[in-house]
Protein backbone atom coordinates (compact mmCIF):
# COMPACT_ATOMS: atom_id res chain seq x y z
CA UNK A 1 0.00 0.00 0.00
CA UNK A 2 1.54 3.64 -0.75
CA UNK A 3 0.02 7.02 0.11
CA UNK A 4 -1.22 9.56 -3.03
CA UNK A 5 -0.78 13.32 -2.97
CA UNK A 6 -3.87 15.72 -3.15
CA UNK A 7 -3.89 18.42 -5.49
CA UNK A 8 -5.55 21.57 -5.09
CA UNK A 9 -6.54 22.44 -9.10
CA UNK A 10 -3.80 21.10 -11.17
CA UNK A 11 -0.90 24.27 -9.63
CA UNK A 12 -0.64 23.21 -6.93
CA UNK A 13 0.00 19.69 -4.73
CA UNK A 14 0.34 18.81 -1.26
CA UNK A 15 1.73 15.93 0.99
CA UNK A 16 -0.99 13.37 3.06
CA UNK A 17 -1.13 15.07 6.34
CA UNK A 18 -1.18 11.19 7.54
CA UNK A 19 0.80 8.02 6.80
CA UNK A 20 -0.90 4.59 5.33
CA UNK A 21 -1.03 2.90 8.98
CA UNK A 22 -2.20 5.67 10.44
CA UNK A 23 -5.35 5.82 8.29
CA UNK A 24 -6.57 2.91 9.36
CA UNK A 25 -6.31 2.97 12.77
CA UNK A 26 -9.54 2.54 14.65
CA UNK A 27 -11.40 1.46 11.59
CA UNK A 28 -11.67 -2.32 12.49
CA UNK A 29 -15.28 -3.18 13.37
CA UNK A 30 -17.20 -0.33 11.69
CA UNK A 31 -15.13 1.28 8.97
CA UNK A 32 -15.70 4.60 10.29
CA UNK A 33 -15.85 7.01 7.30
CA UNK A 34 -14.62 4.97 4.55
CA UNK A 35 -15.09 5.68 0.54
CA UNK A 36 -13.82 2.58 -1.54
CA UNK A 37 -13.01 3.36 -5.10
CA UNK A 38 -12.17 0.43 -7.61
CA UNK A 39 -9.88 1.11 -10.82
CA UNK A 40 -9.29 -0.61 -13.77
CA UNK A 41 -5.35 -0.89 -14.80
CA UNK A 42 -6.51 -2.86 -17.91
CA UNK A 43 -8.14 0.25 -20.36
CA UNK A 44 -7.51 4.07 -21.05
CA UNK A 45 -9.99 6.17 -22.64
CA UNK A 46 -8.45 8.49 -25.94
CA UNK A 47 -10.55 10.83 -27.25
CA UNK A 48 -13.34 9.23 -25.30
CA UNK A 49 -13.47 6.04 -26.87
CA UNK A 50 -12.00 2.61 -24.63
CA UNK A 51 -8.64 1.19 -25.65
CA UNK A 52 -6.53 -1.28 -23.82
CA UNK A 53 -3.63 -1.21 -22.03
CA UNK A 54 -0.71 -2.94 -24.17
CA UNK A 55 1.00 -3.90 -20.96
CA UNK A 56 -2.48 -4.32 -18.24
CA UNK A 57 -1.81 -4.19 -14.78
CA UNK A 58 -4.67 -6.27 -12.71
CA UNK A 59 -6.43 -3.38 -10.90
CA UNK A 60 -6.52 -1.83 -7.48
CA UNK A 61 -8.63 -0.19 -4.60
CA UNK A 62 -8.33 2.97 -3.04
CA UNK A 63 -9.42 3.35 0.49
CA UNK A 64 -10.23 6.78 1.27
CA UNK A 65 -11.18 8.20 5.37
CA UNK A 66 -13.44 10.82 5.26
CA UNK A 67 -12.95 11.57 8.89
CA UNK A 68 -11.00 14.42 7.89
CA UNK A 69 -10.86 16.49 4.70
CA UNK A 70 -9.24 15.86 2.68
CA UNK A 71 -9.46 12.49 3.20
CA UNK A 72 -5.93 10.37 3.77
CA UNK A 73 -5.56 7.90 1.21
CA UNK A 74 -4.30 4.46 0.34
CA UNK A 75 -4.03 1.44 -2.16
CA UNK A 76 -3.72 -2.19 -2.32
CA UNK A 77 -2.64 -3.13 -5.54
CA UNK A 78 -3.00 -6.68 -7.49
CA UNK A 79 -6.83 -6.96 -7.11
CA UNK A 80 -9.07 -7.75 -10.50
CA UNK A 81 -11.22 -4.66 -11.40
CA UNK A 82 -13.07 -4.19 -14.66
CA UNK A 83 -14.82 -1.37 -16.25
CA UNK A 84 -17.75 -3.99 -17.45
CA UNK A 85 -20.46 -3.65 -15.40
CA UNK A 86 -22.86 -1.05 -13.31
CA UNK A 87 -20.49 1.12 -10.61
CA UNK A 88 -21.92 -1.08 -7.59
CA UNK A 89 -19.56 -4.11 -7.86
CA UNK A 90 -17.30 -3.52 -4.41
CA UNK A 91 -19.17 -3.70 -1.04
CA UNK A 92 -18.47 -2.88 2.90
CA UNK A 93 -19.42 -5.13 5.23
CA UNK A 94 -21.38 -3.55 7.92
CA UNK A 95 -19.49 -4.06 11.35
CA UNK A 96 -16.42 -5.84 10.37
CA UNK A 97 -13.43 -4.70 8.70
CA UNK A 98 -13.74 -5.99 5.08
CA UNK A 99 -14.99 -5.81 1.68
CA UNK A 100 -15.93 -7.76 -1.25
CA UNK A 101 -15.50 -6.77 -5.11
CA UNK A 102 -16.30 -8.35 -7.90
CA UNK A 103 -14.57 -9.30 -11.21
CA UNK A 104 -16.81 -9.29 -14.10
CA UNK A 105 -14.27 -9.69 -17.00
CA UNK A 106 -10.86 -10.28 -17.38
CA UNK A 107 -8.96 -8.88 -20.35
CA UNK A 108 -7.04 -11.52 -22.80
CA UNK A 109 -5.11 -11.22 -25.63
CA UNK A 110 -6.29 -13.02 -28.75
CA UNK A 111 -4.51 -13.24 -32.28
CA UNK A 112 -2.91 -9.83 -31.47
CA UNK A 113 -5.83 -8.25 -30.07
CA UNK A 114 -7.66 -7.82 -26.74
CA UNK A 115 -10.84 -8.65 -25.67
CA UNK A 116 -13.12 -8.82 -22.68
CA UNK A 117 -13.99 -12.12 -21.80
CA UNK A 118 -16.08 -13.53 -19.23
CA UNK A 119 -14.93 -13.76 -15.54
CA UNK A 120 -15.67 -15.34 -12.06
CA UNK A 121 -13.64 -14.29 -9.03
CA UNK A 122 -14.50 -12.08 -6.19
CA UNK A 123 -12.40 -10.65 -4.14
CA UNK A 124 -12.35 -10.36 -0.11
CA UNK A 125 -10.01 -7.42 1.22
CA UNK A 126 -8.56 -6.59 4.81
CA UNK A 127 -8.79 -3.62 5.52
CA UNK A 128 -7.15 -3.22 8.66
CA UNK A 129 -3.49 -1.88 9.12
CA UNK A 130 -3.38 -0.59 5.46
CA UNK A 131 -5.56 -2.90 3.80
CA UNK A 132 -4.84 -6.31 1.63
CA UNK A 133 -6.25 -8.80 -0.44
CA UNK A 134 -7.29 -11.56 1.63
CA UNK A 135 -8.24 -13.80 -1.44
CA UNK A 136 -9.74 -14.47 -4.93
CA UNK A 137 -12.93 -16.94 -4.54
CA UNK A 138 -14.88 -18.78 -7.62
CA UNK A 139 -18.71 -18.06 -8.09
CA UNK A 140 -20.70 -17.47 -11.22
CA UNK A 141 -19.81 -16.26 -14.83
CA UNK A 142 -19.77 -12.50 -14.90
CA UNK A 143 -20.64 -11.31 -11.35
CA UNK A 144 -21.21 -8.02 -11.11
CA UNK A 145 -23.05 -6.22 -8.46
CA UNK A 146 -22.54 -7.01 -5.09
CA UNK A 147 -24.90 -6.35 -1.42
CA UNK A 148 -24.53 -7.38 2.14
CA UNK A 149 -26.89 -8.34 4.69
CA UNK A 150 -26.79 -5.99 7.44
CA UNK A 151 -25.75 -8.14 9.79
CA UNK A 152 -22.36 -9.13 7.61
CA UNK A 153 -22.84 -12.63 7.40
CA UNK A 154 -24.18 -13.09 3.73
CA UNK A 155 -23.02 -11.21 0.40
CA UNK A 156 -25.17 -11.93 -2.87
CA UNK A 157 -23.39 -11.67 -6.03
CA UNK A 158 -24.94 -11.25 -9.38
CA UNK A 159 -23.71 -13.45 -11.94
CA UNK A 160 -24.69 -11.40 -15.08
CA UNK A 161 -23.95 -14.09 -18.00
CA UNK A 162 -26.26 -16.76 -15.67
CA UNK A 163 -29.09 -14.66 -14.64
CA UNK A 164 -28.39 -16.47 -10.93
CA UNK A 165 -27.30 -14.80 -7.31
CA UNK A 166 -24.64 -16.60 -5.49
CA UNK A 167 -25.36 -16.81 -1.82
CA UNK A 168 -21.76 -16.38 -0.11
CA UNK A 169 -21.29 -16.77 3.33
CA UNK A 170 -18.17 -13.94 4.78
CA UNK A 171 -15.78 -15.82 6.77
CA UNK A 172 -12.72 -14.03 7.98
CA UNK A 173 -10.49 -15.40 5.55
CA UNK A 174 -12.55 -16.63 2.90
CA UNK A 175 -16.09 -16.70 1.02
CA UNK A 176 -18.05 -19.49 1.00
CA UNK A 177 -20.96 -20.28 -1.65
CA UNK A 178 -23.77 -21.47 0.50
CA UNK A 179 -26.58 -21.62 -2.69
CA UNK A 180 -26.31 -20.26 -6.09
CA UNK A 181 -30.19 -19.39 -7.18
CA UNK A 182 -31.63 -18.81 -10.66
CA UNK A 183 -33.90 -15.66 -10.82
CA UNK A 184 -33.72 -14.87 -14.60
CA UNK A 185 -32.76 -15.58 -18.08
CA UNK A 186 -28.85 -15.28 -19.43
CA UNK A 187 -30.23 -12.72 -21.71
CA UNK A 188 -32.30 -10.48 -19.00
CA UNK A 189 -28.80 -9.16 -18.02
CA UNK A 190 -28.71 -9.12 -14.44
CA UNK A 191 -27.03 -6.34 -13.44
CA UNK A 192 -27.14 -5.57 -9.84
CA UNK A 193 -28.81 -6.72 -6.52
CA UNK A 194 -29.36 -4.68 -3.63
CA UNK A 195 -30.69 -5.64 0.54
CA UNK A 196 -33.24 -3.78 2.17
CA UNK A 197 -32.22 -2.01 6.00
CA UNK A 198 -33.55 -4.91 7.10
CA UNK A 199 -32.14 -7.38 5.33
CA UNK A 200 -35.63 -9.08 4.69
CA UNK A 201 -36.38 -7.89 1.48
CA UNK A 202 -34.06 -7.86 -1.74
CA UNK A 203 -34.47 -6.26 -5.33
CA UNK A 204 -32.63 -6.62 -8.68
CA UNK A 205 -32.39 -5.11 -12.00
CA UNK A 206 -32.76 -6.70 -15.30
CA UNK A 207 -31.16 -4.32 -17.87
CA UNK A 208 -32.20 -6.23 -20.99
CA UNK A 209 -35.40 -6.91 -19.64
CA UNK A 210 -36.48 -3.96 -18.26
CA UNK A 211 -37.57 -5.23 -15.16
CA UNK A 212 -36.94 -5.13 -11.70
CA UNK A 213 -37.34 -7.76 -9.11
CA UNK A 214 -38.91 -7.88 -5.73
CA UNK A 215 -36.73 -10.41 -3.35
CA UNK A 216 -37.82 -12.11 -0.21
CA UNK A 217 -34.78 -13.54 1.27
CA UNK A 218 -35.64 -16.93 3.30
CA UNK A 219 -33.97 -18.21 6.68
CA UNK A 220 -30.47 -19.54 4.61
CA UNK A 221 -30.34 -15.56 3.00
CA UNK A 222 -31.18 -17.70 -0.44
CA UNK A 223 -33.78 -14.99 -2.76
CA UNK A 224 -36.96 -16.24 -3.94
CA UNK A 225 -38.71 -13.74 -6.57
CA UNK A 226 -42.26 -12.32 -4.87
CA UNK A 227 -42.97 -9.65 -7.53
CA UNK A 228 -41.95 -8.62 -10.75
CA UNK A 229 -41.95 -4.73 -12.03
CA UNK A 230 -42.12 -4.01 -15.40
CA UNK A 231 -40.62 -0.27 -15.64
CA UNK A 232 -39.33 -0.87 -19.36
CA UNK A 233 -35.82 0.58 -20.08
CA UNK A 234 -32.59 -0.61 -19.15
CA UNK A 235 -32.82 -0.44 -15.15
CA UNK A 236 -29.15 -0.22 -14.18
CA UNK A 237 -27.93 1.02 -10.78
CA UNK A 238 -30.22 0.60 -7.71
CA UNK A 239 -30.35 1.80 -4.16
CA UNK A 240 -32.59 1.44 -1.17
CA UNK A 241 -33.59 4.34 0.58
CA UNK A 242 -31.60 4.56 4.36
CA UNK A 243 -34.99 3.74 6.15
CA UNK A 244 -36.37 1.25 3.66
CA UNK A 245 -38.96 3.32 2.88
CA UNK A 246 -38.45 2.53 -0.77
CA UNK A 247 -35.18 2.43 -3.28
CA UNK A 248 -34.31 4.20 -6.66
CA UNK A 249 -33.34 2.68 -9.82
CA UNK A 250 -31.33 4.84 -12.43
CA UNK A 251 -32.48 3.70 -15.96
CA UNK A 252 -29.48 4.29 -18.60
CA UNK A 253 -32.17 3.83 -21.66
CA UNK A 254 -35.03 6.43 -20.58
CA UNK A 255 -32.18 8.65 -18.63
CA UNK A 256 -34.83 9.26 -15.57
CA UNK A 257 -34.63 7.82 -12.26
CA UNK A 258 -37.48 5.47 -10.95
CA UNK A 259 -38.52 6.38 -7.13
CA UNK A 260 -40.38 3.09 -5.97
CA UNK A 261 -41.99 3.45 -2.15
CA UNK A 262 -42.03 -0.03 -0.17
CA UNK A 263 -43.26 -1.65 2.45
CA UNK A 264 -43.47 -5.31 3.48
CA UNK A 265 -41.85 -6.54 0.42
CA UNK A 266 -44.42 -4.42 -1.94
CA UNK A 267 -43.46 -1.52 -4.14
CA UNK A 268 -44.99 0.65 -6.30
CA UNK A 269 -43.71 3.43 -8.68
CA UNK A 270 -43.62 6.93 -7.19
CA UNK A 271 -41.99 8.70 -9.82
CA UNK A 272 -39.87 9.18 -13.14
CA UNK A 273 -37.24 11.47 -12.84
CA UNK A 274 -35.55 12.93 -15.24
CA UNK A 275 -31.78 13.36 -15.69
CA UNK A 276 -29.00 13.36 -17.81
CA UNK A 277 -27.43 11.16 -20.84
CA UNK A 278 -26.89 7.24 -19.16
CA UNK A 279 -27.01 7.73 -15.58
CA UNK A 280 -24.37 5.10 -15.24
CA UNK A 281 -24.54 5.38 -11.49
CA UNK A 282 -26.94 6.67 -8.85
CA UNK A 283 -26.03 6.57 -4.23
CA UNK A 284 -28.28 8.31 -1.60
CA UNK A 285 -26.93 10.08 1.29
CA UNK A 286 -26.90 8.56 5.11
CA UNK A 287 -29.81 11.13 5.65
CA UNK A 288 -31.77 10.06 2.88
CA UNK A 289 -31.97 13.39 1.31
CA UNK A 290 -29.78 13.54 -1.34
CA UNK A 291 -29.87 11.54 -4.61
CA UNK A 292 -26.68 11.75 -7.21
CA UNK A 293 -26.91 10.37 -10.10
CA UNK A 294 -23.68 10.26 -12.37
CA UNK A 295 -24.53 10.86 -15.93
CA UNK A 296 -22.30 10.37 -18.73
CA UNK A 297 -23.96 13.45 -20.82
CA UNK A 298 -21.23 14.23 -23.43
CA UNK A 299 -18.75 12.98 -21.94
CA UNK A 300 -18.19 10.14 -23.72
CA UNK A 301 -19.28 10.93 -27.13
CA UNK A 302 -17.60 10.40 -30.27
CA UNK A 303 -20.02 11.51 -32.72
CA UNK A 304 -20.30 14.86 -33.58
CA UNK A 305 -23.57 15.31 -35.22
CA UNK A 306 -24.75 13.65 -31.33
CA UNK A 307 -26.89 16.99 -29.92
CA UNK A 308 -24.92 16.42 -26.71
CA UNK A 309 -21.46 16.26 -28.41
CA UNK A 310 -18.41 18.47 -27.02
CA UNK A 311 -21.37 19.09 -23.51
CA UNK A 312 -19.46 17.65 -20.76
CA UNK A 313 -20.58 14.82 -18.14
CA UNK A 314 -22.59 15.91 -15.21
CA UNK A 315 -23.34 15.12 -11.46
CA UNK A 316 -27.52 15.43 -11.23
CA UNK A 317 -29.25 15.55 -7.74
CA UNK A 318 -32.35 15.04 -6.66
CA UNK A 319 -33.44 16.55 -3.28
CA UNK A 320 -36.21 14.39 -0.80
CA UNK A 321 -39.72 17.15 -0.55
CA UNK A 322 -42.81 16.39 0.94
CA UNK A 323 -44.31 14.36 -2.09
CA UNK A 324 -40.71 12.24 -2.66
CA UNK A 325 -37.40 13.85 -4.61
CA UNK A 326 -37.15 17.34 -6.61
CA UNK A 327 -34.75 18.29 -9.12
CA UNK A 328 -32.02 20.24 -7.43
CA UNK A 329 -29.59 21.46 -10.05
CA UNK A 330 -26.66 19.74 -11.62
CA UNK A 331 -22.49 19.72 -11.83
CA UNK A 332 -20.01 19.63 -14.62
CA UNK A 333 -17.61 16.58 -14.34
CA UNK A 334 -14.22 16.20 -16.08
CA UNK A 335 -14.02 12.86 -17.92
CA UNK A 336 -17.29 10.32 -17.78
CA UNK A 337 -18.34 9.87 -14.13
CA UNK A 338 -18.87 6.29 -13.58
CA UNK A 339 -20.01 7.18 -9.74
CA UNK A 340 -20.31 9.81 -7.30
CA UNK A 341 -20.78 8.43 -3.35
CA UNK A 342 -21.57 10.26 -0.41
CA UNK A 343 -19.79 10.15 2.76
CA UNK A 344 -21.03 8.86 5.92
CA UNK A 345 -21.66 11.72 7.27
CA UNK A 346 -23.12 13.41 3.55
CA UNK A 347 -21.02 16.34 3.74
CA UNK A 348 -18.63 15.41 1.00
CA UNK A 349 -19.08 13.71 -2.75
CA UNK A 350 -16.13 11.35 -4.29
CA UNK A 351 -16.62 11.47 -7.73
CA UNK A 352 -14.73 9.70 -10.36
CA UNK A 353 -13.38 11.18 -13.29
CA UNK A 354 -12.88 8.17 -15.50
CA UNK A 355 -10.82 8.75 -18.50
CA UNK A 356 -8.80 10.92 -16.20
CA UNK A 357 -7.57 8.76 -13.67
CA UNK A 358 -8.99 10.96 -11.09
CA UNK A 359 -11.46 11.55 -8.52
CA UNK A 360 -13.07 14.99 -7.12
CA UNK A 361 -14.60 16.08 -4.64
CA UNK A 362 -17.70 18.14 -3.50
CA UNK A 363 -18.60 19.44 -0.25
CA UNK A 364 -21.97 20.59 1.17
CA UNK A 365 -22.75 24.02 1.10
CA UNK A 366 -25.30 26.72 1.46
CA UNK A 367 -27.83 23.97 0.07
CA UNK A 368 -26.11 22.11 -2.39
CA UNK A 369 -22.66 20.75 -3.80
CA UNK A 370 -19.59 22.74 -4.67
CA UNK A 371 -16.34 21.70 -6.12
CA UNK A 372 -13.49 21.78 -3.43
CA UNK A 373 -11.10 21.93 -5.98
CA UNK A 374 -8.92 19.11 -4.44
CA UNK A 375 -8.84 16.07 -6.73
CA UNK A 376 -6.60 12.72 -6.13
CA UNK A 377 -4.71 10.69 -9.05
CA UNK A 378 -5.08 7.26 -9.16
CA UNK A 379 -3.38 4.19 -10.69
CA UNK A 380 -5.74 3.27 -13.15
CA UNK A 381 -9.68 4.63 -14.00
CA UNK A 382 -12.19 4.92 -11.59
CA UNK A 383 -14.95 2.50 -12.20
CA UNK A 384 -17.03 1.40 -8.97
CA UNK A 385 -17.36 2.83 -5.38
CA UNK A 386 -18.80 2.17 -2.07
CA UNK A 387 -19.21 4.69 0.99
CA UNK A 388 -19.25 3.39 4.79
CA UNK A 389 -22.83 4.03 5.87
Amino acid sequence: MKTKPFSAGFASTATLAATALFLFVGLTGVNASLILSANDERVLYVDNQMTFVEEPGVGNVTLLDFSTFPPTAGTIHNVPVTVIGPPTCVALVPGRPLAILTSAMVTRKTDGDFRHEYDSRVALLDLRNGGKLIGLFETGLQPSGVAVTPDGAIAWLANRAEGTVSVMLIGEEKLVERAKTKIARETDSLSHVEISPDGRFGIATLTEAGGVLVLRIRGNGVPRVSDRLSPGGKPYAARFLPDGSGFVVADIEKDEVLHYSFANGTARLQARLPVGRIPEGIDVSPDGEWIAVSCFDGGNLTDPEHPKFGEPSRIYFLRRTEEGFSPAGAVEIDGAPQFAVFSADGRHLAVSNTGRQRLSFFELKDGGYVDTGHFLPLDGEPVAAVGSR
